[in-house]
C-alpha cells in the first residue's frame, strides 16, 4: 500500500466510503432526511450501513449503503450514487422488494409492512433535461392521479445538480455541499466537520487504501484479460464488498492479514461469507 499516492483532502461526502461512514451517526443521518425529504423524524433508532440482504440462494442479494428507520417504524435505504446508470430505476425497485422480504416473516400479514422509502443521491440528473434537485415517485393510478394506492413505498432520486431556485434553503445548502463542498450554515458544517474527522482517522486511512489497492489490482488484472472491471454497478459492489471485509478484519484486530490483501481476499470471503 502507498499512502503518498492518496490526497485525502480530495475525498468529500460524495466518496462512497465517506458517505457510508458519516451516516452512520443516527443524528446526523436524521437531519439528513429531514432536509431531502421536507419530513419531520423524531429520532432514528437504528442505523447500519453496507447492510447485506440474502434471501435465496439463487436469487441477486444486494447490499445496501444506508439502511435505517425511525421511531416510527420507517425504513430507509440511502444510497450514494456517481455513476449514471439506465438501470437506478430497476435497482430501486428490487431494493424495495427484498426490503420487504426481509422484513416480513413467514406468515405474517401484509399489514406488518412498514412505510419504506428508497433515496438515491446522484451526482447527475437521473431524468433529463428537467433538472429537478429531487424526484419522489408513488404508486398511483394512471387515470386519476390523486388516488393513491397507500401501498406504504416511496422511491425518491437526488439530483445535487439540480436547479435550485425553488427549494428551502436548508435543502439548497445541503444540496450545495454536496456538488461543491461549500459549508453555508450550521448542519453542513456539521458535516463537514465529521469528513474531515474522517480522513483523519488512521482506521479509516487504512481501510481506503486497502480498498483502493484491491480495486486498483484487480482493474490491472482485467485489462491484462481483456476484461472491463470496476464499471458503473460492478465497481460499486466491489467496494462495498471490499470494504465490508476490512472493516471485519480491523474490528477484530487481523492487521496483518488487512496488508496482505488481495492475496488472501477470497479466502477471507469465504470465512466471513461475505
Amino acid at each position: 500500500m502507498n499512502n503518498n499516492v492518496i490526497d485525502y483532502s480530495k475525498i468529500d461526502i460524495k466518496n462512497n466510503l465517506m458517505f457510508c461512514t458519516v451516516m452512520k451517526n443516527p443524528e446526523l443521518c436524521r437531519q439528513f432526511l429531514e432536509r431531502v425529504l421536507n419530513i419531520s423524524i423524531k429520532e432514528i433508532r437504528y442505523v447500519h450501513s453496507e447492510k447485506n440482504i440474502d434471501i435465496a440462494i439463487k436469487s441477486k442479494s444486494i447490499r445496501l449503503d444506508v439502511y435505517a428507520n425511525d421511531d416510527k417504524g420507517t425504513i430507509y435505504n440511502i444510497e450514494m450514487q456517481n455513476a449514471s446508470s439506465t438501470e437506478i430505476p430497476k435497482r430501486s425497485r428490487y431494493y424495495s422488494s427484498l426490503i420487504d422480504l426481509d422484513f416480513l416473516h413467514k406468515g405474517q400479514s401484509y399489514r406488518f409492512l412498514p412505510q419504506s422509502i428508497i433515496l438515491f443521491i446522484c451526482d447527475f440528473d437521473l431524468f433529463p433535461p428537467y433538472n429537478q434537485p429531487i424526484y419522489c415517485f408513488e404508486n398511483r393510478c394512471t387515470d386519476n392521479n390523486k388516488l393513491s394506492l397507500n401501498d406504504g413505498t416511496m422511491k425518491a432520486f437526488v439530483n445535487i445538480k439540480g436547479d435550485l431556485g425553488k427549494v428551502s434553503n436548508q435543502l439548497k445548502s445541503l444540496l450545495q455541499y454536496f456538488d461543491t463542498g461549500k459549508v453555508s450554515d450550521e448542519f453542513t458544517a456539521t458535516l463537514d466537520n465529521e469528513v474531515n474527522s474522517t480522513r483523519n482517522n488512521k482506521k479509516w486511512r487504512l481501510e481506503y487504501m486497502t480498498l483502493q489497492d484491491a480495486l486498483n489490482e484487480k482493474y490491472e488484472l482485467g485489462c491484462e484479460k481483456g476484461i472491463e472491471i470496476g464499471r458503473g454497478e460492478g465497481i460499486k459492489i466491489g467496494e462495498q464488498r471490499l470494504s465490508t471485509l476490512v472493516r471485519l478484519l480491523l474490528a477484530d484486530e487481523r492487521f496483518e492479514e488487512i496488508r496482505c490483501l488481495p492475496e488472501n481476499q477470497d479466502k477471507l470471503y469465504e470465512e466471513y461469507r461475505i
